[in-house]
């Protein structure tokens, strides 16, 4: 709804609005229209319809898989209930209404400010009246949906991040997904990063097309440039803190198969005597400890995230460091150096 009214109404505002004095041009409202409708709003309602249907399953498929115990073992019983309370945080009304607040205070700001970048006079949107009201519904429903979606994401994050470093798991080494059973986590990370480069990408076309375009400097847009430092966060925090939570509780679950072996192995070495008469027979069984140790750390995944995916993902987030650093290093050294761009 909200990229269609951007589309055909936005577009037809800004055609029947646009005198000398007016701020937008019909070229720069029709590109900022077109980005809107083609990339920005079907990546903002595919991750929020994504991520209402992964977030309710993801515990499912994992105490389905085996990862949060054995069937009907205390502690499965014990990690469904913490899981429950972390899908609970994810859906805590304090997120819907922080969201709201958050809606209200941009309307606030663009409202009262005096400042040229947010002042609402002389833009098409504001000044053709019909449209007005379809551009507030539309921008603040896309705005709430974004909220929502971003607090959730977080919150749900961290909780789950918090979650396995408290908890034991079991990891099944020869599940076909290759990450012991942990797919359901992988596709998070994957889906939830797929988002944010999305909107990194997004803001770093905003601020290549505002530079190069139409020569705007970025430190004149406190939005575009707290936008890019909100994704410069978000984008490690995303691939980070669930992969190194997740990575530590495989560890352990892989530590405590291993235990039983090192211990064994330790015991050996330490009651070894040459002069022994089994001392081979220990030479020869130290080297089944080891040769079973050695296939239990090849075969047990200890990340949730296969390799060529942690490379993809690297690469991929880097695109939007890169086309949105060198601009605005230009324009730092433009207003603080005097060098001309």
């Amino acid at each position: 709804m909200a990229a269609f009214i951007f589309l055909v109404p936005g577009g037809l505002a800004s055609v029947s609005y646009h005198p000398a004095q007016a701020s937008d041009g019909i070229a720069g409202d029709t590109l900022l229209i077109a980005m809107w409708a083609l990339i920005f709003s079907p990546i903002l309602w595919g991750f929020y319809l994504w991520q209402a249907r992964t977030l309710s399953r993801i515990f499912t498929q994992l105490d389905e898989k085996g990862v949060l115990g054995r069937p009907n073992s205390q502690a499965q019983t014990e990690n469904v209930e913490k899981t429950t309370a972390v899908f609970r945080s994810s859906t805590h009304p304090i997120i819907f209404l922080i969201a709201l607040i958050l809606v209200a205070g941009y309307w606030g700001m663009r409202i009262t400010s005096q400042s040229d970048l947010y002042l609402v006079h002389g833009k098409y949107w504001f000044e053709v009246k019909w449209y007005l009201p379809l551009y507030i519904i539309a921008w603040s429903f896309a705005l709430y949906v974004m909220y929502v979606a971003l607090l959730r994401q977080i919150v749900f994050i961290a909780e789950l991040s918090t979650l396995f470093r408290k908890i034991e798991i079991q990891v099944n080494p020869l599940d076909p997904d290759e990450v012991g059973g942990l797919a359901p986590v992988s596709q998070l990370i994957s889906g939830t990063l797929v988002f944010v480069i999305g909107f990194g990408l997004l803001i770093s076309i905003f601020i290549l097309v505002g530079h190069y375009l139409r020569g705007i400097n970025v430190f004149e847009r406190p939005d575009t440039l707290s936008a890019f430092a909100l994704y410069v966060v978000l984008a490690p925090f995303c691939l980070s803190v669930p992969t190194l939570a997740v990575r530590n509780a495989m560890l352990r679950a892989r530590s405590k198969i291993l235990a039983p072996i090192t211990e064994e192995f330790r015991k050996i070495i330490e009651q070894a005597n040459i002069a022994d008469p089994i001392f081979k027979e220990q030479n020869e069984h130290l080297k089944e400890l080891q040769e079973r140790y050695d296939i239990i750390v090849e075969a047990y995944p200890v990340v949730p995230l296969s390799k060529s995916l942690l490379r993809i993902f690297s690469l991929a987030a880097s695109v939007p460091y890169l086309s949105g650093v060198i601009p605005i290093a230009i324009d730092w050294l433009t207003v603080n150096k005097g060098i001309a761009p």
